[in-house]
């Protein structure tokens, strides 16, 4: 019986950083998507190199903002700061603008989507519903593939790594 309150405590625990974690994801998406529209409007600097500029300015908040609040149990170490780092140059360099290149391509999702915000006399312009769909694809991949690589990688949990280390 105990490991049965000890596996519910283990998943509520898990479920509630990842809430935690979307949450937080949330306000960091929308730094994201305030950069990543003015670049892209504004500016008319092309898609995937806007998504670059927007997750290059709020991974800065990203960090800091996970790093102090989703998993606040864990130290910011310099090399916490570094794999975060790395991470974040893999993802800006190639991972997003992969996503995006692809995103690009779904043309007839988008297309549907300007037709039901017609018809639905949103005032959404087609070149509108693209750009955000864009955005919202790259930005749920990126948070999926994100918190993985941040429990495992970036915010690694001091304690069990320093048990690997003595156990060699």
């Amino acid at each position: 019986m105990p490991a049965t309150k000890l596996s519910r405590s283990f998943l509520s625990c898990k479920h509630r950083k990842m809430l935690i974690f979307f949450f937080v994801g949330i306000f960091n998406t929308l730094i994201d998507f305030i950069v990543y529209t003015i670049s892209s409007t504004f500016f008319q600097i092309p898609l995937t190199i806007s998504t670059a500029i927007s997750g290059s300015i709020s991974s800065v908040s990203t960090f800091f903002t996970h790093g102090k609040i989703t998993w606040k149990n864990r130290p910011l170490t310099k090399f916490s700061i570094l794999r975060y780092a790395t991470w974040s140059l893999i993802m800006v360099i190639f991972l997003r603008p992969f996503i995006a290149f692809i995103a690009e391509h779904l043309t007839p999702l988008y297309q549907f989507a300007f037709v039901v915000s017609s018809f639905l006399h949103l005032p959404f312009s087609y070149d509108f519903v693209f750009k955000t769909g864009v955005f919202i694809i790259i930005a749920a991949v990126i948070m999926v593939i994100n918190f993985f690589v941040y429990e495992k990688f970036v915010f690694l949990n001091r304690q069990k790594t320093l048990r690997k280390r003595d156990n060699r």
